[in-house]
């Protein structure tokens, strides 16, 4: 028989674990495309503005995300103020909101305000005094200032505040001649302190106060010593410096700036190691692990406190999974990682987006359980769950051993489930699971004994219905039992027998239970609320009142939960009413509306 449940809110807590290296299971994204409106699934950088727009620069234009929707920015041969190329490599910003724009044609410079790209880069770089045919690498510092690198003048920094430029030309004589003398990439930390790495791999430490040197470091030129490499860096929290190249299988570099030690992770380090070499950008984590965006190895996660490493990879029948295995990884600044891929679309995640892992089925030694209609939920002390099924009995899930136990109903033992169809789970103060199930009564499970609640229409102090929708216990250890068609019971743990009080008025319907701080009963049903007041057995109704605001959103009810402030939310089927009990004033929120503030 169908349920009459519409909808259970459920809230599944996870735990990540990680061993020495293993896939991680418990990252779930969410993925655009052009589907969505992307001009082209293969994305090759990402960028965040100061307005908030998300930048994707894909091999078929550039794209600006809204949130909603994409407006995408591609090459009008006939308009000279278009982008000038459609294969987009990378993405900055420069001073006055400006960005450039990295494309195989060279870089355009867009202007938010107009709407309209500019080509002519020596014309922009001559406004803040800067005499070049080209940089490789712009960014910004923790200051607002711009440091532009350019192929053969040295690096220059503009000051956003004088608007003035500083040229730091004298950087070309500090290193050897077998070192290149390309500036690839520049990171500003506390103070005056500036970090550059060149195209071979050496890295200075400046102090652009006083134009000195504070460090010289050869280590990874030596360990590499060959071609000049784009090389990115990543500073951590605790002032390392994180190095990778798109540009060749070199893997990942950690130069401890205080011990000067040279780490270095790739797919033959002994203990934690990646699973890709060729690695295409790195990021930082709030949890302070380090996201490593790979070709053909998805994304590695380096945890460095651990030495450990694990690995996010596409799972093809996995719709939340990383959509690639060859991606380019960008974090912004409300700590969302976006991740491009080679040929599908963009994924992005944040661990307050996607909190619950999909189960679709159980396995162990004995088989498999597919979770496919599931009414109810219960986490223990342990973190573990109890899952009851329409149809599948109960099942305990354990999930730090990542296994499971079925229990059904049989026939032929009077110590099993009463039944398959379980409508409702509840944890008791004392450990003990109570079951509601669909015409096999109340069920109550101590670990190892399951003690059974049946209707027997020779009892008064029996149950009222065998089909049990709500359970919950009150401050005073008793069990409140709502039933389909029988009303409320209420389990005296003394004499282990029924009352059923008397609600005149209202269906017997129950749908939801739920004490407040007050102590104060509220009952669910499919005609409103019921509202017990503590020492009190009249009961307040609130039920939805055609063109009337200040009444029930609708009738058919099934979750109540207070929240921090004293207001109880209420969700029903047509929608959520929230409730200021002091005031007896609602609001409510149907489909397409936003939450208040």
């Amino acid at each position: 028989m169908r349920l009459r449940i519409y909808f259970i809110c459920i809230w599944v807590l996870f735990i990540p674990t990680s061993l020495f290296s293993q896939n991680d299971n418990t990252v779930q994204f969410s993925h655009l495309d052009i589907t969505n409106g992307l001009s082209d699934n293969q994305v090759n950088c990402i960028f965040k503005d100061k307005k908030g727009f998300m930048w994707f620069g894909t091999t078929s234009g550039l794209n600006r995300y809204d949130g909603s929707k994409f407006k995408i920015f591609k090459r009008e041969p006939k308009d000279p103020q278009s982008i000038v190329d459609n294969h987009v490599m990378s993405i900055a910003e420069g001073p006055g909101d400006k960005l450039w724009v990295f494309t195989h044609s060279g870089i355009s410079i867009y202007d938010p305000t107009m709407e309209r790209f500019s080509n002519n880069v020596n014309d922009e770089l001559r406004r803040y005094g800067i005499a070049s045919d080209g940089i490789t690498k712009l960014k910004k510092d923790i200051q607002g200032d711009f440091w532009f690198a350019t192929s053969k003048e040295g690096l220059f920094r503009y000051h956003t505040k004088s608007g003035k430029t500083t040229s730091y030309s004298n950087l070309r004589n500090l290193k050897n001649s077998e070192h290149s003398n390309q500036i690839l990439d520049i990171l500003g930390s506390e103070g005056d302190l500036l970090w550059l790495i060149y195209g071979d791999g050496f890295i200075i430490q400046l102090d652009t106060r006083t134009n000195k040197v504070l460090t010289r470091y050869d280590g990874i030129a030596k360990a590499i010593y060959t071609k000049p490499r784009n090389f990115t860096m990543l500073m951590d929290k605790r002032k390392n410096l994180w190095i990778c190249s798109d540009a060749g299988p070199i893997g990942v570099f950690c130069y401890k700036t205080q011990s000067k030690e040279l780490l270095h992770y790739n797919r033959d380090t002994q203990g934690a190691r990646l699973n890709s070499n060729v690695i295409t950008s790195i990021v930082q984590t709030d949890d302070d692990k380090i996201w490593v965006g790979s070709d053909h190895g998805g994304i590695n996660i380096i945890d460095p406190v651990a030495n450990r490493i694990t690995y996010i990879l596409n799972k093809p029948d996995d719709a939340k999974s990383l959509s690639g295995n060859s991606v380019y990884i960008y974090r912004d600044n409300s700590g969302i990682i976006w991740a491009g891929t080679f040929k599908q679309g963009i994924n992005y995640y944040h661990k307050n987006i996607m909190q619950f892992p999909l189960y679709r089925q159980l396995s162990n030694s004995a088989g498999k359980v597919v979770l496919e209609d599931v009414n109810s939920f219960e986490e223990d002390e342990k973190n573990n769950l109890w899952i009851g099924t329409n149809g599948g009995g109960l099942i305990y899930f354990d999930r730090a051993a990542n296994s499971y136990r079925q229990f059904k109903h049989d026939p032929t033992n009077a110590n099993s489930l009463s039944s398959d169809i379980v409508v409702r789970l509840y944890l008791d103060k004392r450990k003990r699971l109570w079951i509601g199930t669909y015409f096999g009564g109340l069920d109550c499970f101590d670990g190892k004994t399951f003690t059974h609640y049946r209707h027997n229409k020779l009892d008064p102090s029996s149950l009222s219905d065998d089909r049990v929708y709500a359970i919950t216990e009150d401050v005073n250890n008793e069990l409140w039992v709502g039933t389909f068609a029988g009303g409320l019971n209420i389990l005296d743990p003394k004499t282990n027998t029924f009352r059923h009080p008397d609600i005149s008025g209202v269906s017997d319907y129950t749908s939801v239970i739920y004490e407040d701080r007050q102590h104060n009963k509220w009952i669910g049903r499919d005609k409103g609320v019921d509202l017990l007041l503590k020492g009190n057995n009249k009961a307040r109704h609130y039920t939805s009142i055609a063109n009337n605001p200040n009444s029930l959103v609708g009738n058919d009810v099934n979750i109540i939960i207070e929240d921090k402030k004293g207001l109880i939310w209420i969700g029903t089927k047509d929608g959520l009413s929230i409730l200021n009990p002091r005031t007896n004033k609602f609001i409510n929120l149907e489909e397409g509306m936003s939450l208040p503030a």
